[in-house]
């Protein structure tokens, strides 16, 4: 007869030892093995084999060695020792908080803004998000974001419910509320969240007046923006634009012509026009002029009052998806813009693709912006 083996998942399971004479938690005599280590080649998720008991698996342990107590002293009036339960409340985290050891067995709350979204045909989806606070172990990286965002970047992967809803309504850019999310550790030693229920609240920039999370976040967004110069106080007007030259503004839609059939039914507050196998145009001014780079427009009614105050955009790849949510009068800071003469479109136009995030809306409450708020003035 063989010895009893007991088998586990790998990187999974955590232990700690009882001493009933000493009343305390230990892991056996004193070695040099590590407390800590990083899985993945020490690039993925920290993991230790030692569990941290608290206070409710401590008192199961006095329980369970009074019993045992009782037992050799042959008193088997309790043969079966209950375990404690005290009351299980999940709480809001932040990303950095997060942990699959973390009260309760993983599962938190969070508010965060979403990078990118993959829908996958067999109905699992994987979803990238930040809040801003780091998230160790985690391992993501795209073109979707820049590259200094990376230790800020979460991936969820999305099952049942929650798939179905974060198709619906889940964008780059927007802000999101997810209830009972689960953080564990993936096979190749990465953290990653688990969502099931289709607990997804999306939010707006105005529900941080009453969304103390959602405040918190938008802070730690800006002091990130400013040391990685990406603050929108830095943009220029139009009327600083060079021919063929990048530049970055801030902008409002005008009257924005979106030619994307899919968003016909969606889209309620949108001007469409459909054009198909064509990229979607934005028509954008902040009022300054600058004949030179500016769009033909004909006598458009919307145009009217503004010649040579309007640029027109093209949006391919990942940036089509801003058809989906620009409206007009909507405020946009356009980062990376190259303005050139285009012989298709007969004018001169920018084209914006890729995968990173270079159209946001902008709050229009933030009144520490000075070259918003002077765009506003002539809204």
């Amino acid at each position: 007869m063989g010895n009893l083996v007991g088998y586990g998942q790998h990187n999974r399971l955590r232990w700690a030892a009882y001493s009933p004479s000493a009343g305390e938690i230990h892991y056996g005599p004193p070695n040099n093995a590590p407390k800590e280590e990083n899985l993945a080649d020490g690039f993925g998720a920290p993991f230790s084999p030692f569990y941290v008991a608290d206070e409710i698996d401590i008192q199961h342990c006095i329980s369970i060695s009074d019993w045992w107590r009782k037992l050799l002293a042959k008193d088997l009036s309790e043969s079966v020792v209950p375990i404690a339960k005290g009351p299980i409340k999940r709480l809001h985290r932040l990303i950095s908080e997060t942990g699959p050891n973390v009260y309760p067995s993983g599962f938190f709350d969070c508010t965060v803004e979403v990078l990118k979204l993959f829908i996958s045909d067999q109905g699992t989806h994987s979803l990238f998000v930040t809040d801003y606070t780091p998230s160790p172990g985690s391992g993501s990286s795209s073109k979707s974001w820049p590259a200094s965002l990376n230790e800020y970047v979460m991936q969820f992967e999305l099952w049942d419910e929650a798939a179905r809803v974060a198709e619906v309504i889940m964008k780059p850019g927007e802000y999101y509320k997810i209830n009972n999310a689960r953080m564990k550790i993936n096979n190749s030693g990465y953290m990653e969240g688990k969502v099931k229920e289709g607990k997804i609240t999306q939010l707006e920039e105005d529900d941080a007046e009453s969304d103390t999370h959602l405040k918190a976040l938008l802070r730690r967004k800006q002091e990130w923006n400013s040391k990685n110069n990406t603050d929108v106080d830095l943009f220029q007007l139009i009327q600083d634009a060079e021919m063929g030259k990048f530049f970055d503004c801030i902008v409002e839609v005008h009257c924005p012509f979106l030619f994307l059939t899919s968003f016909l039914t969606s889209m309620k507050l949108l001007h469409i026009e459909l054009k198909p196998y064509q990229m979607p145009r934005l028509y954008l001014t902040d009022y300054s002029g600058n004949s030179s780079v500016a769009a033909t427009c004909g006598d458009e009614f919307w145009a009217r009052g503004l010649e040579g105050r309007i640029i027109k955009i093209m949006l391919d790849e990942e940036q089509k998806h801003i058809a989906e949510s620009a409206t007009i009068g909507t405020v946009l800071s356009v980062r990376k813009l190259r303005l050139k003469n285009n012989a298709v479109e007969n004018g001169i136009c920018g084209i914006l693709g890729g995968g990173e995030k270079l159209i946001v809306p902008m709050n229009l409450n933030r009144i520490d912006n000075v070259r918003l708020q002077d765009l506003i003035r002539y809204v």
